[in-house]
């Protein structure tokens, strides 16, 4: 083991550059030797120029299939087994359970975040117990676990699976204040502009939200709707949203890194997800930046929002739910979206400052080595 060595992983490397970068950024300055583990090299230039190191992970995020995931565990394996982390900073499913049981076994203090379930707990199928008992085993690995929600940590009392001496909440992912600034309109858009940012998952409410748009368009015609996020699965095809954008109801606007310059021209973020989330960073962000959020009461969407006061909570699953929730916003006069907006970068200053989390996790950091 090298006691200076810190591994950070997760299944992608965007998600490691996109909300963690600043983590790795304190580590360096703290004079540790950071080590990117993920399952592609997309970012790998970025984290060298940062000063981290890399290593390549096989994951297939997707697969159910166990030899595959045996595959992931022996990839972890082999990678501690030549780089000797001290610490492992674990994110995303799979990293939070293979990454934990490989971990273990080079005796590396390992910090799981349990950053939202996914679609795999909406139902109660096998394949959900087969995952519980793997992240209840993981649990027992790490020597602290992080979660993003109440509701989450709950489910894990529920079932038996989380030690209390071992875990506690930490505020989402976090967000950069300055990235993510609350520069006002200096004159107010005539014309409301909606925007989703997510993958595009069915259980994210995309199909949801372009319903809503058909219905909201019919009576507001000069409202726009906007879609920002990758294609990920076969549920939200390219033939939906090319159909979405022939029938002028959706303008697909691809993926950005630089999300905070298309949604800065955005009135409103709407997220109807019914997705596990932890705390979804699309709306942490945007109430950072003085913009009203739309989401569901949903676990994690719901901790975003102040509701009344700097957005609106409406029932998941639910497409009247989210046009009534629409309307509503709409009914409002500009001053107050404009309070509305003020109102959610105030509760993101006083919750979910991205220092915040990065203290959280250098103070456990500094914990586990005494």
């Amino acid at each position: 083991m090298n006691d200076n060595v810190i591994a950070i992983t997760a299944n992608t490397s965007w998600y490691v550059y996109n909300f963690r970068a600043n983590t790795i950024k304190r580590l360096l300055e703290l004079d540790y030797d950071v080590v990117v583990v993920s399952g592609d090299e997309e970012y790998k230039s970025k984290f060298l120029n940062m000063g981290a190191k890399f290593e390549l992970v096989y994951i297939d995020k997707k697969s159910k299939n166990p030899i595959k995931d045996i595959r992931t565990f022996l990839s972890y394996f082999n990678i501690y087994k030549k780089i000797k982390p001290a610490v492992i900073l674990n994110f995303t499913p799979k990293p939070n359970i293979y990454s934990a049981y490989a971990g273990y076994f080079f005796r590396a203090k390992v910090i799981n975040n349990i950053s939202g379930l996914g679609s795999v707990f909406i139902n109660n199928t096998v394949v959900t117990k087969v995952v519980k008992s793997l992240y209840a085993i993981a649990v027992k690995c790490a020597y602290h676990t992080f979660f993003q929600n109440k509701d989450d940590m709950q489910l894990f009392k529920h079932n038996g699976m989380l030690n209390n001496a071992k875990s506690s909440l930490i505020p989402g992912s976090g967000v950069n204040l300055e990235r993510f600034s609350n520069k006002e309109w200096e004159c107010y858009p005539k014309n409301e502009k909606f925007i989703l940012v997510a993958r595009l998952l069915e259980s994210k409410g995309v199909r949801i939200y372009a319903a809503a748009a058909k219905v909201i368009k019919q009576k507001h015609p000069e409202v726009s709707f906007s879609l920002l996020g990758p294609i990920v699965e076969d549920d939200i095809s390219k033939t939906d949203i090319d159909e979405w954008e022939r029938e002028n109801v959706i303008n697909y606007l691809g993926f950005s890194d630089n999300v905070e310059h298309i949604v800065r021209d955005h009135t409103a973020v709407v997220l109807p997800s019914y997705y596990s989330e932890g705390v979804p960073k699309s709306l942490l962000e945007a109430a950072a930046m003085g913009k009203p959020i739309l989401t569901t009461k949903n676990v994690g969407c719901k901790n975003a929002v102040i509701d009344g006061v700097s957005g609106i909570l409406f029932d998941p699953q639910s497409v009247n739910a989210l046009v009534d929730a629409m309307e509503n916003y709409l009914s409002l006069t500009e001053s107050e979206k404009i309070s509305m907006g003020r109102a959610g970068r105030k509760y993101i200053e006083d919750h979910y400052n991205e220092d915040f989390v990065i203290n959280d996790y250098i103070e456990k950091i500094k914990q586990l080595q005494l």
